[in-house]
């Protein structure tokens, strides 16, 4: 039903196994700082991915890629508004208890 809610604030897009590892780690640092995440069960194409973020309502989606993980930094991605920004990983936390 349209009427139920989802509580995810942001979902951890799922490129393959070295980097969901990585995603992984990064997933129980949010939920031990209490921001609801999830990381998405399968590597399919980024569209489908950031499709199911969309259809779930979830505000923000984290990219992790290779080139990400070597500069210890994400691409948060406001699904709302389109709006994607470089950040440090050790700010991701305070970031998303602002947002």
């Amino acid at each position: 039903p349209k009427q139920v809610s989802f509580n995810t604030k942001v979902m951890l897009v799922n490129f393959g196994k070295g980097e969901e590892m990585h995603c992984l780690n990064l997933l129980a640092k949010l939920r031990n700082a209490n921001i609801p995440s999830e990381i998405y069960s399968d590597h399919d194409k980024l569209k489908k991915q950031f499709s199911y973020a969309n259809n779930r309502g979830i505000p923000y989606v984290l990219i992790i890629g290779e080139s990400e993980i070597a500069a210890n930094k994400v691409v948060l991605k406001n699904m709302l508004t389109g709006e994607q920004k470089d950040i440090p990983e050790i700010e991701l936390i305070t970031e998303l208890l602002q947002a």
